[in-house]
């Protein structure tokens, strides 16, 4: 298995760079039950119904290898680290819901037309986890010794890496269609419309890995700008994107220390600002959300 992904604290140094992850090893188990069943109500009135529950999780902790580009040098074109196993035993494989069941009704009319309905429950979908975050990389700040992040505490970990298990959903379809047939020939046409209630739901998505580790912390130090807490240990830290001139600020209480910091709050507050000589003043910027109450 591998992927390609824009990366940031996964080889040596700070920067961020071209990463190809290699995923050797792995082993996968899909365990399940399917049952299906139709009946006829009427000679023209039909009942369906369909039930698959299943088990579709990683079994072993493969072997990762990462290439960086930016380690790369006249004499190393091609810097390949390994990263040793990343432990995905028991996490879900991604891609489709675990639980699916769904009921329908159709009409037949003798007259060649026919109208149905259909309402499944999508369950069990989970989100695509990362290899990377989940090696001693990204727990480990000193791998000579085996010395993990301060504040990197169990609980703070496994509540990092949970996987995300997105929300079932319940969708209701319609579908109906006539045929005629005209000497020889039969003709006919159908139509359906799926989602009809126009629900909004995820169906995939894939845990950020460009974050590998987290000793590259720099909390926010602005002259005139404070950066201070009101409850817990944590302070907003600085970041860029791409380049150094492309930077944001962000908070995450990852490394708090759940038994003496069950909260935190902090505020990074700026410099007074004068608009004394100025009108119709307007404050944009742009934020995210992530892993809040589940959330990403």
């Amino acid at each position: 298995m591998r992927g390609v992904f824009d990366g940031e604290a996964v080889g040596a140094g700070n920067e961020d760079s071209f990463i190809s992850e290699i995923v050797t090893g792995i082993n996968k188990r899909n365990m399940g039950l399917e049952l299906g069943l139709e009946y006829n109500l009427t000679s023209t009135i039909k009942v369906t119904g369909t039930a698959a529950y299943g088990e579709y999780i990683f079994d072993n902790n493969p072997n990762l290898k990462v290439n960086d580009d930016a380690q790369a040098s006249t004499t190393n074109s091609n810097p390949v680290t390994d990263f040793g196993k990343t432990y995905l035993k028991n996490y879900k494989v991604s891609g489709a819901p675990q639980q699916a069941y769904s009921a329908g009704l159709e009409y037949r009319d003798p007259k060649f037309w026919w109208v149905g309905a259909n309402v499944n429950y999508l369950a069990d979908s989970y989100i695509d986890v990362s290899s990377i975050l989940r090696t001693t990389n990204f727990v480990v700040e000193d791998n000579a010794t085996g010395v993990g992040f301060e504040n990197g505490s169990n609980a703070a970990v496994s509540k990092a890496l949970k996987q995300e298990k997105f929300d079932p959903i319940t969708l209701v379809n319609l579908v109906g269609g006539k045929s005629w047939k005209i000497k020889n020939d039969t003709f006919g046409f159908f139509a359906s419309v799926n989602n009809v209630f126009d629900l909004v739901y995820k169906t995939g998505g894939f845990e950020q890995s460009r974050k590998a580790s987290g000793a590259t912390e720099v909390p926010i130090a602005i002259e005139g700008w404070s950066n201070f807490n009101t409850l817990g240990s944590r302070v907003w830290i600085g970041k860029y994107f791409s380049s150094e001139s492309n930077r944001y600020t962000e908070f995450s209480s990852f490394y708090s220390d759940a038994s003496n910091d069950p909260a935190d709050e902090t505020w990074l507050i700026t410099s007074k600002l004068d608009f004394t000589a100025t009108a119709n003043e307007a404050l944009s910027f742009r934020s995210k959300t992530r892993f809040a109450n589940g959330l990403d």
